[in-house]
């Protein structure tokens, strides 16, 4: 089956990390992000960018006026990337390779919390992914938000839905990928890499949400906040923006 250490292995591969390092540059913030950022974080507050990669969002932000941001990753190599370029861009920014199942940070330590590019959803197996979300509800402080976003495929009923008919199929009769823990997970090749996210239902987002005592703020697809400029569409498909609040 699946497991974190075989995902990290993926995001330690020398093109991954020359990917995320390029869309640092090339693609920074999506206008999505900013938005969102803008309306539900204050520039003094003290923010956690988990899956933070080679820093396109931290080092976005901060240049922004998010200067007290941190960044998280799995990956030491994304992460020794995001120092690189914090370096050369003149920022001061802490980067920390750490795992989101357990978050080397204090009770209440953050104002906010960000998950981007479906990051969330690339840890397997839903048991962790519940442990994931009770780490970030225990690092925030009351009231604080958490923002991620995860993709949207399952609830499609056009372009992908011959996908998960067939997907289901399989799953019913047991031919699925072994390497599956839980009905959604996907396999897929980057540049030869072996990837894996899982894909989840709105249903099963929102239950994730309620155990581990957030409450839902917001959630819109990205499509529905804004328009996107056309290589940050290409670089990623529309996904779900989630704003959830700690109880």
């Amino acid at each position: 089956m699946i497991t974190v250490d075989d995902v990290k292995k993926s995001y330690q591969e020398e093109s991954q990390v020359k990917r995320y390092s390029d869309a640092v540059c090339t693609i920074g913030l999506w206008k999505s992000e900013l938005l969102l950022f803008t309306q539900y974080f204050d520039k003094q507050h003290k923010i956690l960018d988990i899956g933070c990669g080679a820093g396109r969002t931290t080092i976005g932000l901060a240049k922004k006026g998010y200067s007290m941001i941190e960044g998280l990753d799995l990956s030491n190599n994304l992460i020794r990337a995001a120092k690189q370029i914090a370096l050369e861009e003149g920022l001061n920014i802490r980067f920390t390779c750490g795992n989101a199942i357990d978050l080397p940070f204090n009770n209440n330590e953050f104002d906010g919390v960000f998950f981007s590019f479906n990051g969330l959803m690339q840890i397997p197996d839903k048991r962790n992914r519940l442990k994931v979300m009770r780490e970030i509800n225990r690092v925030i402080k009351p009231s604080a938000y958490f923002v991620f976003t995860t993709h949207s495929g399952r609830e499609e009923t056009g372009l992908f839905l011959e996908f998960w008919d067939d997907y289901g199929k399989k799953w019913n009769t047991r031919q699925q990928d072994k390497r599956a823990i839980d009905y959604g997970d996907r396999f897929f090749q980057v540049d030869g890499i072996e990837m894996f996210i899982h894909i989840p239902t709105k249903d099963e987002v929102e239950q994730i949400i309620k155990d581990s005592k957030f409450r839902v703020v917001q959630s819109k697809l990205r499509s529905e906040i804004c328009e996107e400029r056309e290589d940050i569409l290409d670089y990623s498909v529309d996904c779900i923006f989630w704003i959830v609040q700690k109880l």
